[in-house]
């Protein structure tokens, strides 16, 4: 027997919104919820000849208001649709796959347009190379990006996209110019020996778009939001670590990256490459190694600067 008392119902619903500051119709509900944002609901019939109502779960009032928080941000309901289940809320997780597969295509059409890019010659790295480099020069507005671009270099900043594109393509088979591995030291301030190429081989491979296409696919829902879970984990973490640093150093220099992880593009992305790479042992040793550190950090800081 379902437990009614843990049921809320349209009207109560929007009720509970209003005294919020948002109102919903009926119209909106159904739409939201024919959208996937909202649990799917039941009619339950009032008794003889008083009809029906629609009931929905436990919960749903409280989602519909951050729902129109949401929408007050971005009237996108796909954008809308995204956060709620990257925050946890009960939606239609079979439309987060189908949004992650909307996003390995549009990686894909990217790929396809660096080998094939309109030239005479589609095949020349060299006309790949100059359509990178008219895409490097022009306007960015991520400014991440154009820090780095400003630490690589102009002129060198087509050819570091086109490295970090075959590494992120899964095409990457080792350093065709020893000074390719120079520069993208350069940018990632980060000494790469020869060893690391292996490495760097080792993760193309994964994030080659096949595979990444097989893995979603396999993936179960569950697992979906475990991995999920563990990203959030660790993003959270950083934005403590990140408020800790900005008392010493200011927000701007504490986080570099902050608009490029909030991105929610880039956020699918790195879900559905965490989904692959969270299969090594040695990936997940290091999340929890760099879980283990933040938490110290925390520890001492709380220690060295208690609460009054």
């Amino acid at each position: 027997m379902r437990d009614c008392v843990a049921e809320e119902s349209a009207r109560l619903i929007r009720e509970f919104a209003l005294a919020r500051g948002h109102q919903v119709t009926p119209h909106q509900l159904h739409r939201w919820q024919q959208s996937g944002l909202l649990r799917k609901p039941r009619q339950s019939g009032l008794g003889r000849a008083r009809g029906t109502e629609v009931l929905y779960a436990a919960g749903t009032s409280a989602q519909v208001v951050r729902l129109c928080e949401l929408l007050k941000e971005n009237r996108s309901l796909v954008v809308g649709f995204w956060r709620l289940w990257w925050e946890g809320c009960q939606v239609d997780a079979e439309r987060v796959r189908t949004l992650l597969h909307d996003k390995l295509d549009q990686l894909e059409n990217f790929s396809s347009a660096l080998e094939a890019n309109g030239e005479k010659d589609p095949g020349d790295p060299d006309d790949t190379l100059d359509w990178l480099g008219r895409l490097a020069r022009g306007p960015l507005t991520d400014s991440a990006i154009k820090r780095l671009r400003a630490r690589v270099g102009i002129d060198d900043f087509a050819t570091f996209l086109l490295v970090v594109s075959e590494i992120a393509s899964g095409k990457f088979g080792g350093w065709g110019d020893p000074d390719d591995r120079k520069l993208l030291a350069s940018a990632l301030d980060f000494s790469f020996s020869p060893e690391n190429q292996q490495d760097l081989i080792a993760i193309s491979r994964v994030l080659d778009l096949r595979n990444l296409r097989q893995v979603l696919k396999e993936t179960s829902l569950k697992e979906l939001e475990n991995a999920r879970d563990e990203l959030r984990e660790i993003f959270e973490l950083l934005d403590k670590l990140i408020d800790i640093t900005a008392n010493f150093i200011g927000k701007r220099a504490a986080d570099p990256l902050g608009p490029t992880l909030s991105n929610l593009d880039f956020r699918r992305f790195l879900l559905i490459a965490w989904l692959a790479a969270r299969q090594f042992p040695s990936i997940k040793a290091a999340r929890q190694q760099l879980i283990g550190m933040a938490r110290g950090v925390q520890a001492v800081v709380r220690i060295a600067n208690p609460s009054p």
